[in-house]
């Protein structure tokens, strides 16, 4: 039996696959559904949350893990987060990030 959550992103990823930049999409830059807004946003609330807990990125043992909630955005994987991201990310990325965030 599948779950609710596969079930939903299964429906959605028929309108939301693939690579889309229409400058009149708000989100700009999107793959799979995931939009570089949306991930900006989720990165900047990050940085916030280690902020407020006093967390450095460079001392932080998180970091390289799947727990850093920074760092797990960066989906091509080359410290930072930005178009190139969406362009990486893959469908399975996409189902990760819409389990984890939603």
């Amino acid at each position: 039996m599948r779950d609710n959550f596969t079930l939903a992103h299964t429906f959605t990823a028929r309108w939301e696959g693939g690579l889309s930049d229409h400058e009149a999409d708000p989100g700009g830059i999107t793959n799979h559904g995931i939009s570089l807004r949306w991930v900006t946003d989720l990165a900047r609330q990050a940085k916030e949350r280690c902020l407020r807990d006093a967390r450095q990125c460079d001392t932080c043992p998180r970091r390289t893990g799947p727990d850093c909630d920074y760092f797990s955005l960066d989906l091509d994987n080359d410290g930072d987060i930005d178009a190139d991201d969406i362009r990486a990310c893959t469908k399975e990325q996409a189902a990760r990030l819409f389990r984890r965030h939603f």
